[in-house]
């Protein structure tokens, strides 16, 4: 049975290639894995839903990974069935499955272009590689309870140079205008590893902020800094602060 695709974007148009988009930007290998997954998988996310809301379908990039581990160490654009009130929606998304073991699906890319960003705002395409793109995470459905910040290059979903991985507590969810303390913050790639992880990641939440993934070293909702839809914005250029992300291009992965 046919079904209409849900988008988290707004006011754009995505190319199409052979019935499947294709992310500018990508090399061969990525959109060999997203087309193929993209073909096979809609008719299997279809199969599942029509026999009972979402049946084993994965609801995230950590899913499916879980459900094939093969696809580990295969970056690329899958599509997903996430636990939102649309049971009949099939979503989309990059999945980032080399870092840290992978599973990790990404949320927010900045770019040049500045629009409504953030935990909850869902704008831009997937596919515009040259315009930033907030997925609105929280009201699609993805569970998740760790945060991979990391920094591209501007005409790929590439991850350049650094990574870090933070776990946010069970209360993030829940903070709306408020900040709540992260915790095991590790870089994952790049030799910037001062103790206790860059002092600027070290806070976040204010989920109703529109116009950044709000990070900061204290609990002060009222700064606004953090993951803007230009590119990081951490105040400190340096390594034990800014974790050397301020003033680049930035991406958000959550698992």
């Amino acid at each position: 049975m046919a079904r209409m695709r849900w988008r988290p974007f707004l006011g754009v148009v995505i190319a199409m290639c052979g019935g499947c988009a294709v992310v500018a930007g990508l090399n061969q290998d990525y959109r060999a894995d997203g087309a193929a997954d993209d073909a096979s998988f809609d008719a299997a996310a279809d199969a599942a839903l029509d026999a009972g809301g979402g049946g084993g379908a994965p609801a995230s990039c950590k899913d499916l990974l879980a459900l094939d581990p093969a696809k580990a160490g295969h970056d690329g654009v899958y599509t997903i069935v996430p636990r939102n009130p649309d049971a009949g929606a099939s979503l989309r998304v990059f999945c980032q499955m080399s870092l840290d073991d992978g599973g990790w699906t990404l949320v927010g890319r900045s770019s040049v272009s500045a629009q409504p960003f953030g935990w909850d705002a869902a704008a831009g395409s997937l596919d515009d590689i040259a315009g930033s793109y907030s997925l609105g995470v929280l009201g699609v459905g993805i569970t998740f309870h760790e945060v991979l910040l990391a920094d591209h290059t501007s005409s790929a979903l590439d991850v350049a140079t650094r990574a870090y991985k933070l776990a946010v507590p069970s209360t993030f969810f829940t903070v709306n205008g408020g900040s709540v303390s992260t915790a095991a913050i590790t870089t994952v790639l790049g030799d910037c590893m001062p103790p206790g992880g860059p002092q600027m990641l070290r806070h976040t939440g204010v989920l109703n902020r529109a116009d950044s993934f709000f990070f900061r070293d204290i609990d002060d909702p009222s700064q606004s800094t953090g993951l803007k839809s230009t590119g990081f914005d951490l105040t400190y250029a340096d390594c034990p602060r800014g974790g050397m992300l301020h003033n680049t291009a930035g991406l958000i992965f959550v698992r």
